[in-house]
This record gives C-alpha cells, structure tokens and sequence, in this order.
C-alpha cells in the first residue's frame, strides 16, 4: 500500500501539472489576429458546418467568432436565416488580408438576403455585431491565423 505522506507530498505537483495543461491548451486554441486584434475562433471547415453556422445560438463571447473555412477561394453567400442575433461578418482573401465587412446584419425567419464578397475569399470570419467598428477593422488589415 502507497505511504499517505508519499501521496499528501503529491497533491501540488499534480495540481501544477493540471494547471499547466489547462494553460496549454487554452494557449492553443484557434485564433485569428485582425490587424492584432485577438479573437478566439471555432472553425468550419465541413459542408455541414458550414450549413449549420451559429444558427440556433444566443450569442458569442465578447471577441470570439466562428471562422468559416473554404477549399477555394469564391464569392461565398451568406445568410442570416435562424439567426437570434446580429452580426459583422469579415470576408478574408486567400492573401490573408480583409477584403470587405459586412456589418450589423440582422437575423430573419423568411426571404432573407443573401450577403456576399465583392471579390473571391477563402475564408469568412462572423462576430457579434459592433466588433468591426468597436476594434476599427477595415478592408486591408492584416489577417494571421493561429492552431486553425
């Protein structure tokens, strides 16, 4: 049986190891630089991820957002349809520079809009509505991507 003082004498290094891993891997999470603006992402990278967005959701965490991942670059339309909040929506070239916002677009049930690119991206990034203006993000900001 296992001395009780060897496993007492344990308990800190264990719990600096849980803390340190914790520390890693929120570190690593996936994240996008607007011209240095951090905001965490979940990546779409899938047809059905795609289709599925933040459709259904309340909300997103203050700078946090959802990074729609495509295998060419096009101009992909988008939609707010089941949508329960507003968002800006950043168009991203295979450049990584920002070719365009869309912002403030609001949810709808029925014959929404569709909003696209004025010129082929690769990537799109959705955040809460107010983010572009509130961080300045304009066309030609630097993009850098991280862990995506």
């Amino acid at each position: 049986m296992m001395d009780r003082r060897l496993i007492i004498a344990s308990i800190p290094a264990v719990a600096v190891l849980c803390v340190a891993i914790l520390l890693f891997s929120a570190s690593n999470s996936p994240r996008v630089l607007l011209g240095g603006v951090e905001v965490r992402v979940e990546v779409a990278r899938t047809e059905a991820e795609h289709n599925q967005g933040l459709s259904g959701r309340s909300g997103l965490a203050p700078d946090s957002g959802m990074l729609f991942v495509f295998e060419e670059a096009g101009e992909h339309p988008f939609w707010m349809k089941e949508m329960q909040f507003p968002l800006d929506i950043i168009w991203i070239g295979e450049d990584l520079k920002v070719k365009g916002v869309s912002k403030g677009l609001q949810p709808c049930s029925s014959d929404c809009p569709f909003y696209r690119p004025t010129v082929p991206v690769k990537y799109v990034l959705e955040v809460n509505s107010g983010f572009c203006d509130e961080k300045g993000i304009e066309t030609g900001d630097s993009v850098e991507m991280m862990y995506i």
